[in-house]
């Protein structure tokens, strides 16, 4: 995918828990220690603890928002390293699981610093808000009341909601922007924290609960936080009611919607239209959406990887419900749902897909992807979803649709998939389809497949339906190279169905070369399974130009460079532009 290699390195960098920055260039000690006031919290602090600088930190993170809130006390608020309990202050109950730590509109609340002033060790660091090292320095949330539950790494972080005992905080951090009658919008920041050990039943966000409304929006500005072992009903960790926040460097690990049904383990959103950048989602669990739950909700994405993810439904990473979500410049690594669409389920939901990488994803059907319309589309609507420049590597479906699958169940309207510059390869179905498969429906509304530009080559099914398998509907092919497109490679009114396959022309069936279909480790369906070209490719030069809207390849490099060195410069077939 584009920039592959900065997004793998910051999905290690969540792993461990990195986010680092360094100070501005224009920057001094004078110009921030004191022109700018703020109020400090360090839970070891030993001084006056009235806020005013480290050595007089509160040392209870309740108090410091409550002395900012009443006007006496100025923000931003800098945290310590250390855990920090929402039952911990002057203005709060003991183990009560309702106590949460609400945050203030307009006011910026930032962890991961040490707690030294100038002149102490890593004094410097005390007074540069872009010198923090929040790895060294943890700054941790927990909604672990009773300080019982099972701590793996003694950190003051639960690896995941199993490790829970006894009374947890229903909701870690609280935005309460409907109840406050008060608008949240970016001027509000939480910044360089790990939020943990939230837990509650209905309506989720153990984590972080953002209620919002049609008229005060919850759109706090987060950066640089993990979310881990949290665990409600909608929502695992995060539940977004009317939110348009930015999340950007936030990794969400272990994490579980824990009811039956539970709806994103992660992430729950509801008419919200969040952006997100950089994100991490691993070993999230749900029925639905096991890492996100879109609900009327059209979020961006662009960065990031959902990996292990898992749905005990549909959506082992994603679940769209009447939401039409932009993804850029992700991986979906062994992600899996029990029934459909082991990384995204989409129902009657046009998401845009560019860049993204689908390896080793699986389900009963649609290893990579499902789409559903089953009911209607008004009349003379178009439900469009587009997927460009995609790689779909070593997928599995236990029935059909080792990578896509399709259930065009719906009375009215046209429902649209274009597909440019696909790379399939050795995709599996145990059943019908080892690339695509489309339900044999009798429905009143379009459904239409376009696929150009691609390459679809050596996926397998057990009935001889290799690569799409169409049983209604219409599928259009053209300057691709697949595998027997001819004969078994692409069939028409599969599994009794009624259904067009159109040759659009200028289509091979020839071995299109790739650099290394199983990578570096020699196994199928891991990050790292090379479909780049060799130089000998026989595809190389054999796309159509004007198909070609991005000018970037899933590396990130140029588009429509002369391969084959005729001085006739053409693109080439598949996700990746031999240079």
């Amino acid at each position: 995918m584009k920039r592959f290699s900065l997004v793998f390195v910051l999905s290690l960098a969540f792993l461990l828990g990195a986010c680092t920055q360094t100070k501005a260039p224009d920057q001094t000690l004078e110009s921030q220690a004191f022109l700018l006031s703020r109020t400090y919290v360090d839970k070891d602090a030993v001084g006056a603890n009235d806020g005013t600088n480290w050595a007089n930190a509160f040392t209870y993170l309740q108090d410091a928002l409550d002395c900012v809130r009443s006007g006496i006390c100025p923000a931003p608020i800098w945290v310590a390293a250390g855990v920090y309990f929402p039952d911990e202050g002057l203005t709060v109950s003991n183990n009560d699981a309702t106590e949460s730590f609400y945050l203030i509109e307009g006011v910026n609340m930032y962890g991961g610093f040490d707690g030294v002033g100038a002149g102490g060790v890593g004094g410097a660091r005390e007074l540069l808000l872009f010198a923090r090292d929040t790895e060294t320095y943890k700054t941790i949330l927990s909604g672990d009341l009773e300080q019982n539950d099972v701590d793996p790494n003694s950190d003051g972080i639960i690896a995941n909601p199993a490790d829970i005992v006894g009374t947890n905080s229903q909701h870690v951090v609280y935005v309460d922007a409907a109840g406050s009658a008060t608008a949240f919008t970016d001027s509000t920041v939480l910044d360089g924290f790990r939020i943990t050990a939230g837990k509650n039943g209905a309506p989720g966000g153990s984590g972080l609960y953002c209620n919002g409304s049609a008229t005060f929006e919850c759109s706090p500005r987060l950066a640089n936080l993990v979310f881990r072992g949290n665990a409600a009903a909608l929502g695992g960790a995060v539940y977004n009611l009317y939110s348009n926040s930015s999340y950007t460097h936030v990794a969400f690990i272990g994490n579980e919607a824990q009811s039956i049904p539970g709806w994103g383990g992660g992430i729950y959103n509801i008419l919200s239209n969040l952006t997100m950048i950089d994100i991490q989602f691993t070993d999230n669990s749900a029925d639905y959406g096991g890492g996100i739950y879109n609900n009327e909700s059209d979020i961006s994405i662009t960065g990031g990887i959902f990996e292990l993810n898992q749905a005990d439904w549909h959506g082992g990473a994603i679940q769209n419900d009447d939401s039409n979500p932009s993804l850029t410049d992700l991986s979906f690594v062994a992600n899996n749902a029990a029934v459909w669409g082991g990384a995204i389920f989409n129902l009657i939901s046009g998401p845009t897909l560019l860049d993204v990488g689908f390896y080793g994803n699986s389900a009963s059907g649609g290893g990579a992807i499902a789409n559903e319309i089953n009911g209607g589309l008004a009349a003379g609507t178009t439900l469009a979803s587009s997927i460009t420049n995609t790689v779909f590597s070593g997928n599995t479906a236990l029935n059909d649709g080792g990578a896509i699958y399709n259930f065009p169940n719906f009375s009215g309207g046209t429902l649209d998939i274009d597909m440019v510059h696909i790379s399939f390869s050795r995709n599996s179905a145990a059943s019908k389809g080892g690339s695509i498969y489309t339900e044999p429906l009798n429905f009143a509304g379009v459904f239409d497949m376009s696929i150009v530009n691609s390459i679809m080559w050596n996926s397998t099914d057990t009935t001889g339906f290799n690569e799409i398998c169409l049983g209604s509907g219409l599928v259009d092919i053209s300057f691709s190279d697949v595998r027997n497109i001819l004969g078994a490679g692409v069939v028409a009114n599969c599994d009794g169905g009624i259904s067009t396959f159109s040759n659009g022309g200028n289509n091979r069936n020839v071995a299109p070369q790739f650099v290394d279909f199983d990578g570096v480790d020699a196994l199928l369906g891991t990050i790292d399974d090379d479909l780049d070209l060799q130089a000998t490719s026989p595809v190389i030069d054999k796309g159509q130009n004007t198909a070609s809207l991005e000018p970037f390849d899933f590396m990130g490099r140029t588009r429509i460079v002369d391969g084959d060195a005729n001085g006739n410069a053409r693109v080439d077939m598949g996700a990746y532009e031999k240079q």
